[in-house]
């Protein structure tokens, strides 16, 4: 095989070996001659680019000299991570023979990328002689580089820690993953973020140097989406119809027939790709075909009479992406299928799955103004009053109680079981200890179950169907939980700890059949038996409190809304709306991780406890509605001491 100068001028001077040239395979013939896939459908079989053509045209712009920095983003499950990311360091380290850097989010990962990604295909090579036979790399264990036989050496970068660590070593090409998590995106400045220190490593080497990443899409701002689209080349793959025989990139919008379908098996059936240009709609036989002769082409560009018009962008930086359509691994069916699920649940978790992981596009967050305010919440008052008549559309009444060292607050939620359009009927804080008393005298068990006793008594003439009571309070100078003592002997009272939506796992005590639900939203609640025998209840408050706010967000009169009192507008309630806004859904920023959504509290000195008792009573509320549901308590009005039944 002969050396191209094309070739010759990415990779330098070819080498000299017993007075031959060493002339090195594209990346094409690499892949196909070495790459056993490790694991899949296809486990086992030889890597060839004839069964997803558009790979081989990814892998053929890799070799133009004109891309010094090559990023690609595209849809789960669709050969990203072995196109941008292994591929890339298996060709340098074998093919090429040099020194690689990878660059990740946390240089901890070292490991798992090593022995779950790299070493699998590695390991079905003939250059798994060249694995180092002691030190790092060999056994396991923690390291952050690894020399192999023939004198590479594959070092890892974190984007966390000190500079320190990204700037002792340099390397010709440098290989990263999952930039969005190690980026801040909407920066003034990304001069000396991680990603380009760990970018400049490969400086001395100049235009002869080479940078590959790889990454989900996040966000707009989110790095890999501006290398591609803003920075990059924006380059796509084109598929002809099979009817009208023009050219066009598969989009979410023109992708059909799924969502009238009334049941999943009817979706997967009905689901076509309708051509924006003659309105034929694709079978899977015509996916197919159009996948054996696919066209990469770049922002700016079009295909006309079968030949790319348009100049490339004027740019060193390779920007590619794909979707989930275009992946053999995935039939017009299974798309459906995601697609009619996704629509039937309406969470933000499954809308940014489709948009992230199947169409590869940015999940656009929800803009800030979106925040609850105080103001907005007072909006939502009705036309009753507290110390009146409960509305007439109201078919049962809970109360969330919320316990802090001196005092505790309460709610009082009546909820309409066919859609859980809600009404607060009362809420107010009860004094455990008086302000005066409480530097020098601490709530003792007696006290506490007084403050309860109260709010119970108020709850019950009200005509509550449950008391739903945050147990995680406990004396310093007690051995036991008071407030779960005060539960216990009442079937109305359920004693419950909050938990986030992360922490759901960490549940004590055995479990209990027929007490476990999980709401339409994935929002979870049930219960252990502990050891001495009562009910704990376990909630995703996290959830919880997404419900909460959904219905203040839900215009008045319309299903699943919140409704509250006349009292609300008065001044002195004002800290009821305060408490319901502290804590807001928010994007945030974390380091590692990038921008995920999270609950945190931008006024800071706000309280939020009436925010925790409405998540209470809404959990007693879905609970309700579940048994009701399913036939095992009575659907009719609140009743005063109506039992409530703990199946």
């Amino acid at each position: 095989m002969k050396a191209s100068k094309q070739r010759q001028e990415i990779y330098g001077t070819p080498w000299l070996t017993m007075g031959l040239v060493k002339t090195f395979r594209t990346f094409r013939e690499f892949a196909e001659a070495e790459i056993i896939l490790p694991s899949g459908p296809r486990e086992g079989l030889q890597f060839s680019t004839a069964y997803a053509p558009w790979t081989g045209l990814v892998l053929d712009e890799f070799e133009r000299p004109d891309w010094r920095r090559i990023f690609i983003a595209g849809a789960v499950q669709s050969g990203k991570t072995l196109l941008g990311f292994c591929l890339p360091i298996l060709y340098h380290l074998f093919e090429i023979g040099e020194d690689v850097i990878v660059g990740c989010p946390d240089v901890a990962m070292a490991q798992d990328i090593w022995s779950q990604r790299i070493l699998p295909i590695l390991n079905r090579t003939k250059y798994r002689a060249l694995l180092p036979a002691k030190g790092a790399g060999s056994r396991g264990g923690r390291f952050k580089a690894v020399q192999f036989n023939h004198g590479p050496v594959l070092r890892f970068m974190g984007a966390g820690g000190g500079d320190a660590q990204r700037s002792s070593h340099t390397a010709r090409v440098v290989v990263l993953t999952e930039i969005d998590k190690m980026d801040a995106p909407g920066a003034v400045s990304r001069e000396t973020d991680p990603v380009r220190q760990i970018e400049a490593r490969t400086s001395a080497y100049s235009d002869s140097a080479r940078i590959y990443a790889e990454c989900t899409v996040s966000i707009p701002e989110g790095r890999v989406w501006q290398e591609v689209h803003e920075l990059g080349t924006g380059s796509r793959i084109f598929l002809q119809c099979p009817g009208c025989k023009c050219w066009n990139y598969p989009e979410r919008e023109n992708f059909t027939g799924w969502l009238e379908a009334g049941t999943i098996l009817e979706a997967r059936k009905a689901a076509r790709y309708k051509c924006p240009g003659c309105g034929r709609l694709w079978t899977e036989a015509d996916r197919l075909k159009a996948l054996k002769r696919p066209r990469l082409v770049h922002k700016g560009q079009e295909i006309k009479a079968g030949r790319i018009k348009g100049p490339e962008p004027r740019t060193n930086t390779l920007g590619i992406i794909w979707t989930g359509y275009h992946s053999p691994m995935m039939t017009t069916a299974d798309l459906a299928e995601i697609h009619w699920r996704a629509a039937r649940t309406e969470t933000e978790e499954d809308e940014k799955y489709l948009c992230q992981y199947i169409w590869a596009v940015p999940y656009q967050l929800k803009a800030e103004e979106d925040k609850l305010t105080p103001s907005f919440i007072q909006g939502h008052g009705g036309d009753y009053d507290m110390d009146g008549e409960a509305p007439a559309d109201v078919d049962f009444l809970i109360c969330g109680i919320d316990i802090q060292k001196f005092w505790l607050y309460y709610v009082i939620e009546g909820y309409k079981a066919a859609d859980l359009t809600e009404w607060t009927l009362d809420f107010g804080v009860q004094e455990i200890i008086p302000p005066e008393l409480r530097r020098t005298v601490d709530p003792d068990q007696a006290k506490v179950f007084d403050a309860l006793d109260a709010v119970k008594e108020t709850a019950l003439k009200k005509g509550c169907r449950a008391i739903w009571v945050d147990t995680g309070w406990k004396h310093t100078a007690s051995t036991r939980h008071i407030v779960r003592d005060w539960c216990r002997p009442d079937p109305q009272v359920f004693a419950l700890v909050g938990r986030g939506h992360g922490q759901m796992g960490a549940i004590s005590g055995s479990r209990v059949k027929g007490v476990r639900y999980r709401a339409g939203d994935g929002t979870l609640i049930h219960a252990r038996r502990q050891a001495d025998k009562s009910l704990l209840w376990f909630l995703d408050v996290d959830g919880l409190k997404i419900q909460v706010h959904h219905g203040f967000r839900i215009p008045l009169d319309l299903p699943g809304c919140h409704y509250l009192p006349r009292q609300i507008v008065r001044r002195e309630n004002e800290w009821f709306c305060r408490h319901v806004c502290a804590e807001q859904y928010l994007a945030i920023q974390k380091p590692g991780a990038g921008l995920v959504r999270e609950w945190t509290n931008p006024y800071r000195r706000w309280r939020h406890d009436i925010l925790d008792c409405l998540a209470y009573a809404r959990a007693g509320a879905l609970y309700v509605k579940y048994q009701m549901d399913q036939g095992k308590i009575g659907g009719r009005k609140r009743r005063r001491h109506a039992s409530y039944t703990k199946v």
